[in-house]
């Protein structure tokens, strides 16, 4: 069950989501048929994003419920957290703004008590948007100002931009436009670093290619240990 499953998650990371489900749906059958708990709420995890992916929302949040309960059963913190992330994040796509507050604040809880920094900025900048979008201006600023420093504190440039974007979002919301275009630029330099950094490294065919290694990489471990 469990070799399906990462098989499903490397499918699921080239986009070959047909063969990601397929494999999820065997290995799902096996765990529960073992009773295997733990790693079939890790499937159901996977299940979550690939139905995110595919803009499946509903689905999606099925999946990451199954999920959730199985781990707070077997309270797994470390693995809850990550799933409230994506359970917020997809209420917040769907403008479930009070939904997703709610259990961005438990996400932000479990992160930070498990040292989950990662989980940590990414629940705070969502939650500003959050934030943002039911009138709490203030609450907004200091939630994406936290998910900024822990950012800095990761090195994620990647969560760096999104919190500049945040705060240029929340600046033009109140009408504050030169601060609104400063964090604009900001954001916008950073993300036009990381585009033209993996231009250079990488043209599409590198990218391609070295994404086919990787997978190949990984099938050949996955392969060892079903032997």
């Amino acid at each position: 069950g469990v070799i399906h499953a990462k098989i499903g998650k490397l499918y699921l990371i080239t986009n070959d989501f047909d063969k990601s489900l397929a494999s999820l749906i065997e290995a799902a059958t096996i765990q529960r048929k073992i009773e295997d708990q733990k790693n079939l709420a890790i499937t159901y995890s996977i299940q979550g994003k690939l139905n995110s992916e595919k803009g499946d929302y509903l689905k999606a949040l099925e999946y990451l419920k199954s999920a959730k309960t199985i781990f707070e059963e077997k309270n797994l913190d470390d693995y809850t957290s990550e799933v409230t992330l994506n359970q917020g994040k997809i209420n917040l796509d769907l403008k479930n703004f009070q939904t997703a507050k709610s259990i961005l604040e438990k996400t932000i809880f479990l992160a930070g008590k498990n040292n989950q920094k990662d989980i940590l900025a990414k629940a705070l900048i969502y939650n500003s948007q959050a934030l943002l979008y039911l009138g709490n201006k203030d609450q907004s600023i200091s939630a994406v100002l936290k998910g900024l420093k822990v950012s800095k504190e990761n090195n994620n440039t990647n969560d760096i931009s999104a919190a500049y974007h945040a705060l240029s979002n929340i600046y033009k919301s109140a009408n504050d436009y030169e601060k609104a275009h400063r964090y604009l630029e900001l954001h916008t330099t950073i993300a036009d670093s990381l585009l033209s950094i993996r231009q250079e490294n990488l043209d599409t065919k590198q990218q391609d290619q070295s994404m086919k290694n990787y997978v190949s990489k990984e099938w050949d471990k996955l392969m060892d240990e079903k032997d």
